[in-house]
């Protein structure tokens, strides 16, 4: 078969316009992926429960003198309870009592506080004594769920530090 001009001619344009599509259909399938990563690292970077926790490496770098502190209040042998206070859970509440079960009175300290999914939002209070062994702190723990908490407590040579993550359940007025 004898091809003329026409022939090529329609050849080349046909090539072109095979090319020119799945040159596009690659370009739109990369123009989609950059869509997706770009929709994927927004939602990352605006979610404020995807942060790293605080000073998660100043805790890591000075291990074995938090390590230490932990077993010098250990040996103290105080007891804290740790709860919201009631109705409106603008504040926490800190019961102290010594190894002996006596009220720890006249001890000044803080409280740090975050929720688990707001670690950017961490919270530092003073204590204030508001009965023998009673603490107040102005940490508003309205939100419900895991909170992580570092209680500091001084009284004369005695220091005490107590971390845990406790649980605020939800509200009891909301469940009746």
């Amino acid at each position: 078969m004898i091809m003329t001009s026409y022939d090529s001619h329609i050849q080349i344009s046909n090539e072109r316009r095979s090319r020119r599509f799945w040159v596009m259909v690659v370009l739109a399938f990369f123009s989609l992926d950059i869509v997706i990563a770009s929709i994927a690292i927004y939602l990352a970077t605006r979610d404020p429960s995807f942060r790293p926790m605080p000073d998660y490496g100043d805790q890591n770098v000075s291990w074995e003198e938090r390590h230490q502190e932990r077993i010098r209040s250990d040996k103290l042998g105080w007891t804290v309870e740790i709860s919201p206070v009631e109705p409106g859970r603008n504040a926490m509440q800190i019961v102290a009592q010594d190894s002996f079960g006596n009220p720890v009175t006249g001890a000044t300290g803080t409280i740090s506080a975050y929720h688990f999914t707001r670690v950017t939002e961490l919270t530092l209070s003073s204590l204030v004594e508001v009965a023998p062994g009673l603490y107040h702190s102005t940490i508003d723990c309205s939100r419900n769920g895991m909170w992580k908490v570092e209680l500091r407590i001084n009284n004369g040579e005695e220091h005490f530090l107590y971390e845990n993550s406790l649980e605020f359940p939800a509200k009891e007025m909301e469940t009746s």
